[in-house]
């Protein structure tokens, strides 16, 4: 299960790039070309009321971790390396995928743009090329955007470890309590683990969705595991 101005610090608004793409055919999109769509959810994302967003990502890690905390699902992303291309490129890809925000990373290869395949059939030819003769071309860069929706409030707020077939669950690992959810106002933390909600123990994907379903809109006892002792809290569900 996946304003903006002043969402978080660790964004900052995205200095324009070049707007002409090196080597790239005419008219094309690579935002919307590599794009790939995220496995879908049960969330029930809310449709954008207005123009998509775009801002610089700072680490994918955090980022990822952070947006699920806001109540944001993952889309999908693209993912190519081209030349200096403009970063507003990615909104009407986001648009067309019904994204609130999108999430730009970029940095460089460390190879002049097209150089490394001018290289490969030199060497293949046994020819050379100077240094000089590439060294005033542009670098070649690497993109990764993501795109987000915002969800409908969910019924408990977390975002749980989903466990393999072949493993024996004990509970369910939380992974995201989401900010201002049922989950955070009953002190729910990363990490802790869920074991029964309720009179449903939870120890698959599919007990807990029985519980959301039993205890929507009711105030219920959630037992957890912290750093190997039991507790429990009560929370009132959405």
């Amino acid at each position: 299960m996946h304003y903006i101005a002043m969402l978080f610090s660790i964004f900052i608004y995205l200095v324009p790039m070049m707007a002409q793409a090196e080597n790239k055919p005419a008219g094309e999109n690579y935002f919307a070309t590599t794009y790939i769509e995220s496995k879908p959810t049960n969330a029930r994302r809310i449709k954008a009321a207005a123009e998509p967003q775009l801002f610089s990502g700072v680490d994918k890690k955090e980022d990822y971790q952070r947006m699920h905390e806001k109540g944001y699902e993952l889309v999908g992303y693209s993912n190519f390396t081209a030349g200096d291309i403009a970063p507003e490129l990615a909104l009407p890809q986001a648009k067309k995928v019904g994204a609130e925000m999108v999430l730009l990373y970029s940095e460089k290869t460390g190879n002049r743009q097209g150089s490394v395949q001018e290289l490969k059939d030199a060497k293949a030819r046994g020819e050379k090329i100077r240094s000089e003769d590439i060294k005033d071309r542009p670098m070649g860069y690497s993109y990764f955007a993501t795109y987000w929706a915002k969800i409908m409030p969910p019924v408990l707020g977390v975002h749980v470890l989903v466990p393999k077939e072949t493993e024996k669950s004990d509970g369910l690992i939380v992974l995201v309590v989401m900010d201002g959810s049922p989950a955070e106002k009953a002190g729910i933390k990363k990490d802790d683990i869920l074991s029964k909600i309720g009179d449903v123990e939870v120890n698959t994907i599919e007990q807990l969705n029985q519980a959301m379903t039993k205890f929507s809109g009711q105030a219920v006892t959630i037992e957890y595991k912290r750093e190997r002792q039991f507790m429990s809290t009560t929370a009132n569900l959405n």
